[in-house]
């Protein structure tokens, strides 16, 4: 009976015991592999925010090079241009994270007085050097200095204008990260300051850049020292750095959406001691997290990435803000136990059950190995449309290491420089240029070598290429650096330009012959038409008159047309001579209004002249401008109705003077509002138009007024008229209230 009841019940209890070990490594399996799944998902959405906070630091910095860029090639920037460069860079870069950008420079004790004169002259009254007191008030710098570090130019000027006149030198620390800063070359990060403009989010970081002495040695410290021309300065919010890489519209969707990580970034600066300066809190978070030292935040599960600053090792911690798994992992894993019990007792069923799981992992392990099968040809596929691509296409690629060793070259490089492709594999990029640009580039390698300048890197730039039988060519290239198996490299793509170049001296000398050839004879054409309008013939039958009116007015477009050609031509090839001088733009205004009134006029429309009572000193070439201001006037008065009247003023907004010219007149169509600066651009482009012109006059206006460093815009309105303006920067008196007099009525002055 016994053996009979051991036959029984001894395969339950074995299939029992077998079914609660499997029941228990299957709930810890379960449980490791939730883990798992877990720190995977946690650490690839950390490397996300890691990258997005990196490319955003990158970016937000960049502002500050661009302003190193700019001064190193304008050394004697002013305030105007200041502004501008920097509003243009916010724009273009899309950056938000400055509290400020500032020019620091470098002011001999002898210059002192001219540069405060200088600010006082930019309409700072109380513009003067300045320094921290003992009692943490502003007070005067010491005339015995050797050399002062003010802050000239701040953007933006609102929030900072106790920073105006601050001598950075005054201040060790500042001083310390300045010497630094020029000593290396380099730029120079600050610990984490307390921006007082901000007092509920007031963590900051300055990054100080070195400005030196265009086209001058600085190779060694004491070079550097002798040739610093100033610091470019950014004031920057820790806060933004790290918010707006996460937040931001640029940001990829998986960063922008919560995934229940706190970043931590700490400062270890130039030691190993690591400052918090900042926490993003997770957007799933319903209150702040926690504050962590350094160590403690490297406990548990966490992610660190480095990132240099200026010099500083910031150290970004990612920790989840759950650190369990979430309950659904220990349900799952639970089920899974209670169902290996009851199968461990219905043996049929379980192993009916274990064939069917082996079948799903055989359909997995094929899934997954069909998948990665079609991955791999994906792969290969553009792998090999890739290097058909680089094979085929008409511009040369080469690419070299930093020491300017070729590793590869396409085709259509090995063509351009008419070398076997096999010949160049392993030689010196510089061999495919000529002196100076070999000795240039082979520089550029050594100062990357030796600092990470990447001055090397750039497109679009002319220079000579070097066939392999030595003659030169005309050669377009651009340079962009890449990382490679943790390699520097370098990307080089070329074009012959040799037939663009030819293309463009043809067209040139093409339209400027064609243009004088043209203006002699017209000339004489227009003179004689002109002779016997005047009657110097004798009178002539109506119906002739009429004709000969015709081809007159004919001879005078073709002359504007040839000469507004010509001023193109003289544009394009940067040959327009500029008298400039002081000039009171007031008058020329006025003396411009008084000769189009008679034109005006024979388009039944009066010109009201609006100007200052006082002069109105710019810097400009009088007949320049004098042709900007026909151009206007003949527009207004050509597309006025009949009775109109066209306003001429001349008004002071802020810096700069403005000139307008307003009509009531057609408008300009919605359509060709973005137009209307380029060459031969017309609302009515028709052959029947009414109304003449040559569609470069406005052109030549924008070319014109930017060369006296101002702006040309309009606003229109269909139906209602146009207003035309440009603005010259102020350098004499200013405006008071004008007077307004339509010209019929100044006759007695």
């Amino acid at each position: 009976m016994t053996k009979i009841l051991s036959r029984i019940y001894l395969p339950a209890i074995l299939v029992s015991l077998v079914g609660i070990i499997f029941a228990v490594v299957a709930h810890l399996a379960v449980l490791e592999y939730g883990k798992s799944k877990f720190v995977s998902d946690f650490e690839h959405n950390a490397l996300e925010r890691f990258a997005a906070v990196e490319n955003r630091i990158i970016n937000e910095l960049s502002v500050v090079n661009t302003l190193v860029a700019y001064v190193t090639l304008q050394p004697n920037i002013d305030r105007a241009d200041f502004d501008r460069l920097i509003e243009a860079s916010r724009r273009k870069l899309k950056t938000h994270a400055y509290q400020a950008l500032e020019w620091i420079p470098r002011v001999p004790r002898a210059e002192k007085e001219q540069y405060e004169a200088a600010g006082k002259a930019d309409g700072f009254a109380a513009y003067h050097f300045k320094q921290r007191l003992e009692n943490h008030k502003m007070g005067p710098v010491p005339a015995d200095r050797t050399a002062y570090f003010p802050v000239h130019f701040v953007y933006p000027y609102t929030g900072n204008e106790g920073a105006l006149g601050f001598d950075l030198g005054s201040n060790p620390a500042r001083l310390k990260a300045l010497e630094l800063a020029r000593d290396s070359n380099s730029s120079v990060a600050s610990a984490r300051i307390n921006l007082v403009q901000i007092p509920n989010d007031p963590a900051g970081v300055l990054v100080f850049s070195p400005v030196y002495k265009n086209n001058t040695d600085i190779s060694t410290v004491k070079l550097r020292q002798k040739n610093l021309h100033g610091f470019a300065l950014g004031v920057f919010k820790i806060s933004l750095l790290v918010d707006t890489a996460l937040n931001s519209s640029d940001a990829n969707k998986a960063v922008r959406s919560p995934a229940g990580i706190d970043l931590y970034l700490f400062d270890g600066g130039t030691n190993d001691k690591q400052e918090l300066i900042y926490v993003h809190n997770s957007r799933s978070r319903k209150s702040p997290a926690p504050v962590l030292d350094f160590d403690t935040a490297r406990q548990d599960i966490y992610f660190s990435h480095e990132i240099i600053v200026g010099g500083r090792a910031w150290k970004l911690i990612a920790r989840p803000t759950v650190t369990s798994l979430a309950a659904t992992w220990h349900i799952a894993a639970a089920g899974t136990s209670i169902a290996i019990l009851m199968i461990s007792f219905l043996s049929a069923v379980f192993f009916t059950t274990i064939s069917r799981q082996n079948q799903q992992v055989r359909i997995l392990v094929d899934q997954r190995t069909a998948e990665l099968k079609e991955a791999t040809q994906r792969s290969l596929i553009s792998e090999a449309r890739v290097r058909a691509i680089v094979e085929t296409v008409v511009d040369g690629i080469i690419t070299f290491d930093q020491n300017g060793t070729i590793e590869s070259i396409n085709p259509a490089a090995a063509q351009i420089f008419e070398y076997d492709e096999a010949n160049l594999i392993g030689a010196k990029m510089w061999v495919l240029l000529p002196r100076p640009w070999h000795d240039e580039y082979e520089g550029y390698l050594k100062t990357y070598r030796k600092s990470g300048d990447t001055k090397i890197v750039g497109g679009g730039r002319e220079i000579q290429g070097l066939h392999s039988n030595g003659t030169e060519f005309p050669l377009d290239i651009g340079i962009s650096e890449m990382t490679v198996a943790g390699q520097r490299k370098f990307t080089c793509v070329v074009r012959d330009i040799t037939a663009q170049k030819r293309a463009e001296k043809m067209k040139s000398e093409f339209v400027s012959t064609v243009s004088h050839e043209l203006r002699t004879p017209l000339t004489s054409i227009k003179g004689s038409l002109g002779l016997i309008r005047a009657g110097v013939t004798g009178d002539l039958p109506e119906e002739l008159g009429s004709m000969l009116e015709i081809a007159y007015k004919n001879s005078e477009r073709l002359v504007l047309l040839i000469n507004d050609i010509l001023d193109i031509e003289k544009i394009e090839a940067g040959k327009m001579d500029f008298n400039m001088v002081d000039l009171d733009l007031g008058s020329l205004v006025a003396e411009a209004t008084n000769a189009h009134e008679a034109y005006a006029a024979e388009h039944n429309v009066k010109l009201n002249l609006s100007v200052p009572d006082e002069p109105a000193i710019v810097h400009g070439d009088h007949a320049r401008l004098m042709q900007v201001l026909t151009n206007l006037l003949s527009n207004a008065a050509k597309f006025s109705s009949d009775g109109d009247v066209v306003e001429v003023k001349l008004e002071q907004l802020n810096e700069a003077w403005r000139a307008s010219v307003s009509d009531h007149g057609v408008g300009i169509p919605d359509e060709f509002l973005g137009r209307i600066f380029q060459r031969f651009s017309q609302a009515d482009s028709s052959d029947s138009r009414k109304i003449g012109g040559t569609g470069l006059g406005l052109s030549i206006c924008k070319a014109i007024i930017e060369h006296h460093n101002g702006d040309i815009d309009f606003s229109s309105q269909v139906g209602k008229g146009s207003v035309f303006y440009f603005d010259l920067p102020v350098i004499g008196i200013s405006a008071s209230a004008g007077r307004n007099l339509f010209l019929s009525e100044k006759t007695d002055g």
